[in-house]
């Protein structure tokens, strides 16, 4: 089944006196229970391409397609990320006041899908598949860069979304736990049936995804993996 389905997207951005197109009616179809990875360079359009996937920034033109319903307009957007997408970041992004068991618990409460009771037994589930549920009550300046991007992983599962979107999520761990994160997140893609979209630089950890895209010429290149 098709989770994500994004059909001609353009994006351009001027610079200077030109305009410059990053995105040039660029398809992508992302099933359940696929992990796909996009690379490229700086600057060609891996970060927007995300963005526009995940209803952060408007396209120019084309089509997005969410669990085969079209998404709509900006009014829609807030609640189809609470509901249908997870994000990972490369820089966790966890806020530094509040234990990791606080900020799954209010990130279940700004969804509303589940009960408080669900939120309590999922996130105990999701800690402990990743490994790290002695770390339910620590604050994030407690714990490892890589016991940090676990939560960041916990949080982004939680509301068991749809679509997942990585930006970079291991450019910021060494090679060990780089490669320890990415399978972390393909084991909860196959265990949830989750479609996962992931940007990244990091060509050590290609043999985990399922599908590999190179961003070139404001196209995507499937690449043979």
């Amino acid at each position: 089944m098709s989770v994500l389905n994004l059909k001609a997207i353009s994006k351009s951005y001027q610079d200077g006196e030109e305009e410059r197109t990053i995105l040039d009616k660029l398809d992508l179809q992302v099933s359940a229970g696929e992990f796909v990875a996009i690379l490229g360079p700086s600057g060609s359009g891996k970060s927007t391409l995300l963005s526009i996937a995940g209803a952060l920034l408007s396209a120019d033109s084309g089509e997005i397609y969410l669990d085969g319903e079209k998404v709509g307009s900006q009014k829609e957007w807030t609640k189809l990320r609470r509901e249908k997408i997870g994000f990972i970041f490369q820089n966790h992004q966890l806020l530094p006041f509040l234990t990791i068991a606080e900020q799954l618990d209010m990130i279940g409460k700004f969804s509303k899908r589940f009960s408080k009771t669900e939120v309590k037994q999922r996130q105990e589930a999701l800690l402990a598949e990743l490994g790290i549920a002695d770390c339910a009550k620590k604050y994030p300046k407690q714990l490892s860069g890589g016991q940090k991007q676990r939560a960041a992983i916990a949080r982004a599962f939680l509301n068991q979304p749809s679509l997942i979107l990585a930006d970079e999520p291991t450019a910021s761990l060494d090679a060990s736990r780089g490669r320890q994160v990415a399978e972390l997140i393909r084991q909860e893609v196959k265990e949830r049936q989750t479609a996962v979209v992931m940007v990244t630089h990091d060509e050590r950890i290609l043999d985990v995804v399922d599908t590999v895209y190179r961003l070139e010429n404001a196209k995507l290149v499937k690449v043979n993996n």
